[in-house]
């Protein structure tokens, strides 16, 4: 052994042969020991390594121990094994993927896909034809529905003036009158009038015979009361019909019948107000006075009592709602010739407010109450006293009159700013 690769064995082996220089070989092959060299006492070159020597060895020299080793090691196998095992999944399924492609599953699978794609088109086609037909049907339905109404309509036209000629009221002329029979066109076809035609035939039977008995009835009455021609007082007329009794009084009032108009907010003329100058009376601590444009020529005074419930700066140049055609009357020696309208408690009173746009002299109105005020309202009639109990604010801080809106021209809501509940004067 003339190269060992460890230097330590290396250098025990020249000691032994005497050369502790390492010398380099020779090309040929010499003898290296010297004659009368001494055979030394043999000793192994080679200890056998004991588990305590090899530990040490590798806590001297070692990068890591065992067990950080063996963790690396177990982590690189679980890694590998769940790299194997998807991949081996992958596999699967795309072996799966072929097989069910390449079998009879698949083809089924797809003839019953396209069957229900054939069905859901037929009964979309479906749908939408019944749902034509059903609205052909409904707009027939309200078209014959619209015909009856028209109908009646007519009917109770011609019977209103029917009684308002009974009752002396004279007609104007040039109002288009009664017909027996028409004609309504739809968007497709023309209905036909035949029906209607019998049914207005009836109703003008139902008003002539009307007409008799209600002749007959003030014949009657007059008779009763000595037949005077010229005497004063309520004639009471009604008629029957489909179980409604409707009622109708007539006045005679100089030879001449004038029906009575009822009692509601149409009557009085309440417009939009915009205060121009307003002062605390000088005779009363508790009244403004007012020089408020309701849209005349002039404005006009009002006495307000709201001293102790809204400031003098908030009454200057503010919009109010007032009422127009009470009969003036003085207040402390001066003339009040309207009445602001305010939501009130014993407590607390509120101006109405309303959109700030508005221009003084607008009408307030009611929808279902015809505006028919009256010049100057009587008060005998008590009129403004019996529209009262209903005009109020309602739960939503709305304005209103048996539960109907006021609004201005039509368009804007009068509104109380806080108060609920609570009634208006």
């Amino acid at each position: 052994m003339l190269y060992p690769y460890m230097p330590s064995i290396s250098a025990k082996i020249r000691e032994h042969c005497g050369h502790l220089a390492l010398a380099s070989l020779p090309s040929t092959p010499i003898a290296f020991l010297k004659p009368g060299h001494k055979i030394g006492e043999p000793k192994p070159l080679f200890v056998k390594m004991e588990k305590s020597a090899i530990d040490d060895f590798k806590k001297k020299f070692g990068s890591a121990s065992e067990s950080i080793i063996n963790e690396e090691v177990k982590k690189k196998k679980i890694i590998n094994e769940k790299k194997k095992t998807k991949n081996e999944e992958k596999d699967n399924n795309e072996r799966l993927i072929k097989d069910v492609a390449s079998s009879s599953v698949y083809s089924t699978l797809l003839t019953n896909q396209k069957k229900i794609d054939s069905l859901l088109k037929v009964a979309s086609m479906k749908l939408e034809q019944r749902r034509a037909q059903f609205e052909k049907v409904k707009l027939q339905e309200e078209n014959e529905q619209a015909l009856q109404l028209r109908a009646e309509i007519e009917r109770l036209k011609a019977k209103l003036i029917e009684l308002e000629t009974l009752g002396g009221v004279k007609q104007v002329s040039g109002i288009p009158v009664f017909e027996k029979s028409f004609l309504v066109k739809t968007n497709n076809d023309l209905t036909s009038s035949i029906q209607v035609e019998k049914s207005n035939e009836q109703n003008v039977n139902e008003v002539r015979i009307l007409r008799k008995e209600v002749k007959d009835r003030n014949e009657s009455t007059k008779s009763k009361k000595g037949g005077s021609k010229n005497e004063e007082g309520p004639l009471f007329l009604y008629f029957k019909r489909e179980d409604f009794i409707y009622f109708c009084i007539v006045v005679k009032i100089r030879n001449q019948d004038v029906i009575v108009d009822e009692v509601d907010i149409g009557r009085l003329d309440i417009r939009v107000g915009r205060i121009l100058k307003v002062e605390k009376h000088a005779d009363a601590d508790s009244l403004y006075v007012e020089q408020m444009d309701v849209g005349e020529d002039k404005p006009r005074t009002v006495v307000s009592g709201l001293v102790r419930h809204v400031p003098i700066e908030q009454m200057q140049n503010r919009l109010v709602i007032c009422v127009c055609n009470l009969k003036p009357v003085k207040m402390r020696g001066i003339e009040s010739q309207g009445m602001v309208l305010c939501a009130s408690t014993p407590e607390k009173v509120e101006l109405i407010e309303f959109d700030e746009s508005c221009i003084p002299g607008q009408p307030v109105t009611c929808e279902g109450y015809k505006r028919r005020p009256d010049p100057v309202l009587n008060p005998k009639k008590k009129i403004w006293e019996g529209v009262a109990p209903d005009l109020k604010v309602n739960f939503e801080g709305r304005v209103v009159y048996k539960g109907q809106p006021l609004l201005v021209n039509g368009l804007s809501p009068l509104l109380a700013p806080s108060l609920r509940n609570v009634p208006v004067k």
